[in-house]
This record gives structure tokens, C-alpha cells and sequence, in this order.
């Protein structure tokens, strides 16, 4: 109320210009009338085999708004709108930051001179990308290099392999350390 907008639950529908139908939990209908609507639907992690996420060291976007400490390294899978923004707040707050791609660019179903203009920003302030590559899987090791704090007593390994054919080195796939993976 303080900022004059009101939160209403319920199952909505755009009923015509400035007016927003909903269905409350309870089976009432109200109508809304309103300037301005905004839909705001949430989100849902997407789930990838070979990544089993834990909330403590593999993490989703919830999970790593919780984080206790800054991790020293975290691997970010997937360049969509959200793990950027957060990759790019753990990278300001000290973590080296890597972000695995299965596409060859960032923000998929954006413009492609927005989304390059964007790389280049965010490697500006020092995240490194791999794109064209999958994540194969997620290992859960005990490195003593990352028992650093009683907080960060698991370190997790990524190990992705490209997704373009023909450009492995003989030696499989690539391997990454990392104290975090969202």
C-alpha cells in the first residue's frame, strides 16, 4: 500500500484494456481496473541430467540468493536473463565466474547485437563464458584446496563436453573446478 500497488493471488486473464478478470483461490471473480498491469508469473529451474542439485553447492536461482559465503569460483550453466544477473552480482561480490552455454550466445530468443553488446559488458566486469558447450555432469569431490571455511566443506567439479562436433582435444572433455554451480 505504501507504494499505491495492491497484490492480488488468484488465476487471471486479461479482460480488455485496463481490466484484469481473476479467480481467487475460493472461486469469486473480481474484476480489476488499472493504468498499468504486471504480470508476474515466477519461474521454474529447468532440470538437467547429470546435475543434481542440492541448494548448498549446486544451486538454483533461489538457492543462490541464499548463499552463507561468496564461493571462491561458480560455475553458472546456462546463459539465460537470470543466471547472468546472478553470476554477475557473485562475480562483484569476489567469485570467479564461468558460464557454460549449450548455444553459441548468451540471452537465447534476444536480439543477437543486444545479446553481444551484453557479453561484452559482463566480460568487462569479468565473467568468462564457454559457449557451444554442455554440461555433461556435476561430481561431488573433497578437495582440501576448497575447504577454506567451515561453510564451504564441499567443493563440486564441472566437467562439460562441447556440443560442436569434432572440436575435443583426444584428451575428453573439459574440466572445471568450482565451489558453486547454479
Amino acid at each position: 500500500r505504501k507504494h499505491k500497488v495492491d497484490y492480488v493471488k488468484g488465476f487471471g486473464r486479461i479482460a480488455g484494456k485496463g481490466r484484469v478478470e481473476v479467480a481467487g483461490a475460493d472461486g469469486a471473480t473480481q474484476t480489476l481496473e488499472t493504468k498499468n498491469i504486471v504480470i508476474a508469473t515466477g519461474s521454474v529451474p529447468a532440470d538437467l541430467p547429470g546435475v543434481d542439485v542440492d541448494e548448498e553447492r549446486v544451486v538454483t536461482s533461489t538457492g543462490a540468493l541464499a548463499l552463507k559465503d561468496v564461493p571462491e569460483k561458480l560455475i553458472v550453466v546456462g546463459a539465460g536473463v537470470i543466471g547472468l544477473e546472478l553470476g554477475s552480482v557473485w562475480r562483484r561480490l569476489g567469485a570467479d565466474v564461468t558460464v557454460v552455454e549449450f548455444l553459441d550466445r548468451i540471452i537465447p530468443g534476444t536480439d543477437a547485437e543486444i545479446a553481444g553488446a551484453f557479453q561484452k559488458v559482463l566480460k568487462k566486469q569479468g565473467l568468462k563464458f564457454e559457449l557451444g558447450h554442455k554440461v555433461a555432469s556435476v561430481e561431488k569431490t573433497r578437495d582440501p584446496q576448497y575447504q577454506r571455511t567451515s561453510a564451504l566443506r564441499k567443493a563440486r567439479s564441472v566437467r562439460w563436453r562441447s556440443s560442436g562436433a569434432g572440436s575435443g582435444s583426444g584428451g575428453g572433455p573439459p574440466l572445471c573446478e568450482a565451489e558453486g554451480v547454479l
